[in-house]
């Protein structure tokens, strides 16, 4: 009984020290995610158009009817993602809106997903897997079969083009944002650029990607996003937050990096989901930017949950021998020995955030991480803080939120080539100019 009594006591307070009061929306979301399906592609030639490109996935019966449907415009370099909440008869279709009417017309570039004969053919889920994938090229000499065309037009009618777009989750690479606003803004006050004020960036925002992980993304979407103008004579640093986290999190970062050798990028990502999800979004998303950037060069700062997630990515990146010049990672304050209250929360909360599975002590994703080493093919830099706090949840040594021993994890020592400590706490750690100074002297020394 006083086991249970504990338990409960952890319960409540580590909900408390994660923000929540969003058990409802979490619930809501697991119920949603448990019948959704994921399905992404790329449009590989859109920049070829000086027109809106559109991908529109349809629910397309035998019987001819279009009985559901979604639609975007693909993000920059052809990219577009759905929540759909079924894994039969979809189709997808893209199509460049050369007259801007929004809508298909005969002898527009075109690409339809098929077979072989470039029939139309239905996506298929893979087994077990809640995902597909699907890329194309569009193409004048491609034709959307008028059936489907006229099915889809009649839906369309009866439908809002709001309700259309209602599942759609952005997907931005490269896009460009600014520490401040680079022009005089106008007279309403707002920026004509986009910034790190933007309402995807906020705190709020790291605390919606925490408990809303499913609506977060379709909300406020994922990408990889560059501070700044890019340039290709600076080397890129992807930042990587943690849980909960924010772009805000590397403000001190951002400004200390605004100039000089390196760029500053960062991922948005909602930290709610299953990590190997979250790192395998970064794979492909980071292999996709930078080769068609041209980059030759990368680093990877992470925080917290964020550096599971980005050892996850270089192992993923690794194995595929995609990005072999990624050579230097910093970690700051992770977990990786896993955090315990994440199994108490796995164990007895009433809703469950699918990352805690992972972030459980020994949970077969930090058994992975370590299954290979980085040393002798990626350098890695290990920082932990230290100022922590006494409290019913946290064993005596810890940084406020995560147990020294955890950050101080034997195998993660071993693998490093530099051990950091800071007498500083959790999120402390990511303002102090003495950090951000040495993170950026290990990665100059690494050029």
């Amino acid at each position: 009984m006083r086991r249970k009594v504990w338990l409960a006591v952890a319960l409540v307070l580590v909900v408390q020290s994660m923000g929540c009061g969003g058990f409802r929306r979490l619930t809501r979301d697991l119920t949603r995610m448990e019948r959704s399906y994921l399905l992404s592609g790329m449009v590989t030639n859109a920049e070829d158009y000086d027109a809106d490109v559109w991908a529109v996935a349809v629910q397309w019966q035998s019987d001819g009817e279009v009985v559901s449907g979604v639609r975007t415009k693909v993000g920059k370099l052809g990219l577009f993602a759905f929540s759909i909440e079924s894994a039969e008869d979809w189709y997808v279709v893209a199509m460049a809106d050369l007259d801007g009417d929004g809508r298909y017309d005969v002898g527009e570039p075109a690409w339809v997903h098929g077979d072989a004969d470039g029939r139309p053919e239905a996506i298929v889920f893979p087994r077990d897997e809640p995902r597909a994938q699907v890329r194309g090229e569009l193409s004048a000499e491609v034709v959307v079969p008028a059936d489907m065309v006229a099915s889809a037009r009649t839906f369309n009618e009866t439908h809002p083009a709001a309700a259309l777009e209602a599942s759609k989750i952005p997907v931005d690479l490269g896009e460009t944002v600014y520490l401040r606003c680079p022009v005089a803004r106008a007279d309403d006050g707002a920026c004509p650029r986009l910034t790190l004020k933007d309402e995807r960036f906020s705190q709020e925002s790291g605390h919606r990607g925490l408990w809303e992980p499913l609506s977060d993304p379709i909300r406020s979407g994922v990408g990889i996003f560059v501070v700044g103008d890019y340039d290709p004579e600076r080397t890129p640093v992807l930042f990587v937050y943690g849980a909960g986290g924010s772009a805000q999190n590397w403000r001190a970062f951002f400004e200390a990096f605004e100039e000089g050798p390196f760029q500053p990028w960062f991922y948005r990502y909602p930290t709610g989901r299953r990590l190997d999800e979250v790192a395998s979004w970064l794979q492909g998303g980071t292999q996709i930017l930078a080769s068609h950037l041209g980059v030759e060069r990368f680093h990877v700062v992470a925080h917290s949950q964020g550096g599971l997630v980005a050892r996850a990515f270089l192992l993923k990146n690794l194995a595929a021998a995609r990005m072999p010049y990624i050579d230097t990672f910093v970690s700051i304050s992770t977990p990786w020995d896993g955090h315990a209250m994440a199994q108490k929360g796995v164990d007895g909360a009433p809703a469950v955030i699918p990352s805690w599975h992972d972030l459980a002590p020994g949970s077969p994703f930090i058994q992975a991480l370590f299954a290979e080493r980085l040393h002798g093919r990626i350098d890695h830099h290990l920082f932990f803080s230290y100022r922590g706090s006494r409290s019913l949840v946290q064993v005596p040594s810890n940084d406020g939120a995560v147990s020294v021993a955890s950050q101080l994890k034997r195998e993660a020592q071993v693998d490093a080539v530099g051990l950091y400590g800071f007498d500083r706490s959790h999120v402390d750690i990511l303002k102090d100019p003495d950090v951000v100074e040495l993170v950026r002297s290990v990665l100059a020394d690494s050029e």
